[in-house]
């Protein structure tokens, strides 16, 4: 919750404001109270009854005073916080989501809150923790491509049969434009064969394509020299070699 309170009536304007349309920096200013005290406040009332905060106007300062006060202990946030790096590790297995950490959460925590506090403390971790960089992306510059994580089934409606595929994405860097393609596997035939859809699909070729490692395109990793799979060239005969020339491998030497 916030460090510094603010009174029900200012609590009444600050929502009546929000729901104005008015920005969070002008809402501060009217109210004489930080930005960081907004933001703080708003996301307690988000979390507490929804993204929806229109109901709050015909609240009494009563009724908006017993919601505010029902702050959780700080020993809860900070046991919370120790486990939030072990959450972070478990986030990155394929399958776990915040859902299941939460339960599991419950599971060993008899004061613990719900999942909506949950959720919410811990944005409010990860937003202290990370460093972020912006990237600018020009547009028709970078395609990024990789194979899911997880496998997804498709069934033969004759047989019943359950066929495991992989999953490719392609995604590029400036739109966010996305292809997804589910293949049978990851080997040379079928990689080639999804970037050629891939780019078919998005009506042109990219200044680079960028792999992630993956193993259809390097069979060896390496910080300077890693050891490219010979079926790039395979790539050219649908392309032409001024596309293959765009490959582009982030760590290999130019």
């Amino acid at each position: 919750m916030a460090n510094h309170r603010i009174s029900m009536k200012q609590l009444q304007k600050f929502i009546k404001y929000y729901l104005s349309g008015r920005s969070k920096r002008s809402i501060a200013a009217e109210l004489q109270v930080s930005r960081h005290t907004i933001d703080n406040y708003l996301g307690y009332l988000k979390a507490s009854i929804g993204g929806d905060l229109s109901c709050l106007l015909s609240w009494t300062e009563e009724s908006l005073y017993q919601l505010v006060k029902q702050q959780d202990a700080p020993s809860t946030l900070q046991e919370l916080e120790k486990l939030f790096p072990v959450y972070t590790k478990e986030l990155q297995k394929v399958g776990v989501t915040r859902l299941l950490l939460w339960e599991k959460y419950c599971l060993t925590t008899s004061n613990a809150v719900n999942y909506s506090r949950f959720c919410y403390y811990f944005r409010l971790w990860q937003s202290s923790q990370k460093v972020t960089m912006h990237i600018e992306h020009k547009a028709g510059d970078k395609l990024y491509i990789d194979f899911a994580g997880k496998k997804l089934y498709i069934t033969d409606p004759q047989s019943s049969e359950k066929q495991a595929v992989e999953v490719f994405i392609a995604t590029l860097g400036c739109s966010q434009y996305t292809y997804c393609q589910a293949v049978y596997s990851q080997k040379k035939a079928d990689f080639l064969l999804a970037v050629a859809n891939a780019l078919t699909y998005f009506g042109g070729v990219p200044q680079a394509i960028v792999p992630d490692n993956l193993k259809s395109a390097v069979n060896k990793a390496d910080r300077y020299e890693p050891d490219l799979n010979e079926s790039i060239e395979d790539f050219a005969s649908h392309y032409g070699t001024a596309a293959a020339d765009r490959m582009y491998f982030p760590n290999k030497k130019s």
